[in-house]
């Protein structure tokens, strides 16, 4: 089993009453056979947990940082004005137990890594099933010096906004490739066609199309990638 075998659900298969990134959403991915994408930070006490946001703002109503959170009190909100609460990694794992293929952001925005990256490897490093990603290359230089056995895939798009150039052209261009090694390159799928980087660094790696949200637009892509990252569709 691996990444490449069946479609990937974004932070699950939600929509209507069921949020992203939720147990419910995870439940559903797998019951209907399709792997699935996740988001993890960890909490002000060392927590790793599902989460896409730096904020809570979206999702819950809660003008708080997740970093800035102790887990006991993200108990006390809920997702998306359902009585779901956010889950820890730990958690959605424990359900999942192996039977699909989970593919894991980190969301790391700092040069300096270790902390998010080495509680998740601490979880996952015993899970069969697993490969994870980053827009940082940090962390996932990280994971090539300190983990090398977890799939790992740098995620790329064509617009970076809030970064200054250089690094936004450096994170555009792919250019830490040759020192973080990924072993798979996730892409923005609305800049797939036009990319002109992304040829010249796929270079036998294979690709992910994110987020892919309607079947006219996966027949557009799909003879330029591996697999697809879906959402508000199912393949």
């Amino acid at each position: 089993m691996s990444i490449w075998d069946k479609p990937i659900a974004h932070r699950g298969l939600h929509g209507g009453d069921i949020p992203e990134n939720s147990m419910l959403a995870f439940e559903r991915a797998v019951d209907n056979g399709y792997n699935i994408e996740l988001d993890v930070h960890i909490t002000l006490d060392g927590v790793v947990v599902v989460f896409h946001d730096d904020t809570l703002t979206r999702v819950c109503g809660v003008d708080k940082k997740i970093a800035d959170c102790t887990k006991p009190e993200l108990d006390n909100y809920t997702l998306a004005n359902t009585d779901l609460h956010i889950p820890t990694l730990v958690e959605v794992l424990d359900m999942v137990d192996n039977r699909v293929e989970v593919l894991v952001e980190i969301k790391s925005t700092d040069s300096k890594v270790g902390r998010l990256e080495s509680a998740t490897y601490d979880i996952i490093k015993n899970y069969t099933n697993i490969s994870i990603q980053s827009f940082n290359p940090m962390s996932v230089k990280w994971y090539k010096d300190n983990a090398p056995s977890i799939p790992r895939g740098i995620l790329a798009t064509g617009e970076y906004p809030g970064q200054k150039w250089p690094v936004s052209y450096m994170l555009k261009a792919m250019w830490f490739n040759g020192l973080i090694k990924p072993e798979f390159i996730a892409y923005d799928e609305r800049f797939l066609l036009t990319s002109k980087y992304l040829p010249r660094k796929r270079k036998g790696l294979k690709v992910l199309s994110w987020t892919v949200s309607s079947e006219d637009r996966y027949d557009q892509i799909k003879h330029l990638v591996d697999n697809v990252i879906f959402e508000n569709w199912t393949p």
